[in-house]
């Protein structure tokens, strides 16, 4: 087999169950089979994706529990705990006044909905 300055696959091994892929890169063979390429293509995910994904499930699960725990057989959705600076930290500057807040609030629904934003990313 040649070696390919750019990254080409050749099919190899006939009359296998699961075809083998050689990748030639800087004239070395590396042997990868169908499992291996399959990780190495979520690892290349970009991370970015997933940190959308992730904020779209907990702003989702965040509603869906809003509006569930108004709801007699649905109450356990909107369970849950907020934690955070209450007051907001002011610092006045006489030029710049600058205010810093930050509060969490997590309830059972965003918890589902992180866990569906990771599988729907998996999956995708």
């Amino acid at each position: 087999m040649k070696n390919i300055a750019n990254p080409y696959i050749i099919y190899g091994v006939k009359n296998t169950k699961f075809p083998i892929k050689f990748y030639t890169m800087n004239r070395k063979n590396v042997v990868i089979n169908r499992k291996e390429e399959k990780n190495m293509a979520t690892r290349d995910k970009n991370i970015w994706i997933l940190i959308i994904f992730l904020l779209a499930g907990i702003v989702i699960g965040g509603l869906i529990g809003e509006f569930a725990s108004q709801i007699d057989f649905l109450w356990w959705l909107g369970y849950g705990q907020s934690f955070g600076l209450t007051e907001p930290l002011v610092l006045d500057l006489s030029v710049v006044s600058l205010t810093f807040a930050l509060q969490f609030k997590i309830n059972i629904a965003s918890i589902i909905g992180i866990g569906i934003a990771i599988f729907l990313y998996r999956k995708a």
